[in-house]
């Protein structure tokens, strides 16, 4: 979003400064009376590593109106959407523009984005655990809604936890085909750190979001094991590799688990039919995914990559819509 002066330093106040939130959430508690009737419901969870198709499948369930989920309207305030709405009137549709990435998705004031993990940094991890059943609640009562829908990539370190705390919950896991997923997300990478260098509030605004999957404050998911140099197209496999290999080997067996084959939702309707069966929500609405047409011009280990295909072959046969299709 194109930020005014103004709201650059409302956003700065509020979202660097651990106290300023802390007492937000605190006030909203305090301050809004919560249906804890909501707690029960079916949430769904969308993580995984970035450019797998988390954005564009986090709008398309939101667009079907069963969900609640923070939106750009929410901010800088996400800890307290209850209390913020009733102050911030400037937060109609506005002026539709395509996001910073460049990438084709368009975005207004009303769309949904991966701000849940301000909550997770604000706190310790046993106050964050907690208080996010209640956070969801003030999110859900926000929006009046019974559900709720976060996308948030950080997420696939909490897979066990989230599932503790919304047995009835649904985890989807977007996976694309290996070398184009990496080339994708070294290319947003590239284009990051240039942008991040020209423009300041860029590099703060991903930082106070805890944006970083990549950019100039960019952390791995995983440690790496041999490519460190994050221009390099083998670092992106290795992080595929090392990212999908846990998954798959942790979470398989669960099944309010499913992984997403973003390829397939391009090119098959009667995948994302069997998508919204498994989250129970109709799928009358048709929703448009488009395949990458890039073309990788960087060089590679090609022993890295077949490592990287047989695990996308693993997840393919194993752990699908396939099974509900």
């Amino acid at each position: 979003m194109n930020y005014n002066f103004f709201q650059r330093f409302l956003h700065g106040a509020v979202l660097k400064n651990p106290i300023v939130k802390e007492a937000s959430f605190s006030l909203e508690k305090s301050l809004t009376n919560v249906d804890l009737v909501r707690e029960c419901s079916a949430h769904v969870f969308v993580t995984g590593m970035a450019r797998s198709g988390t954005t564009i499948l986090l709008q398309s369930l939101h667009d079907t109106g069963k969900f609640a989920s923070l939106t750009y309207a929410d901010m800088p305030f996400v800890l307290s959407p209850n209390l913020w709405s009733k102050f911030n009137h400037n937060n109609q549709d506005g002026k539709s523009q395509e996001r910073a990435h460049s990438d084709g998705i368009i975005v207004n004031t009303n769309s949904p984005e991966a701000f849940e993990e301000i909550f997770w940094t604000t706190f310790d991890q046993e106050e964050a655990e907690k208080n996010f059943s209640l956070f969801v609640q003030l999110v859900l009562t926000r929006y009046e809604k019974n559900r709720y829908l976060s996308k948030n990539n950080q997420n696939i370190h909490r897979i066990g936890n989230l599932s503790r705390l919304f047995p009835s919950a649904q985890i989807l896991i977007p996976y694309r085909t290996p070398l184009l997923h990496a080339y994708s997300i070294l290319k947003q990478h590239i284009r990051f750190c240039h942008l991040q260098k020209n423009d300041n509030f860029i590099r703060d605004y991903m930082y106070w979001t805890a944006h970083s999957e990549f950019g100039l404050d960019y952390v791995p998911l995983k440690p790496s094991k041999i490519y460190h140099d994050y221009h390099s197209l083998n670092h992106w496999l290795e992080q595929w590799e090392l990212v999908y290999e846990d998954l798959i080997n942790n979470y398989s067996s669960l099944k309010n688990v499913k992984f997403i084959n973003y390829e397939r939702l391009c090119g098959s309707p009667q995948y994302w039919e069997c998508l919204a069966k498994f989250v129970g929500i109709s799928a009358s609405k048709p929703t448009t995914f488009v395949m990458s047409k890039a073309k990788v011009t960087e060089d590679y280990d090609h022993s890295l990559l077949s490592r990287a295909v047989s695990i996308y072959k693993e997840i393919s046969k194993s752990n699908t819509l396939n099974s509900i299709a």
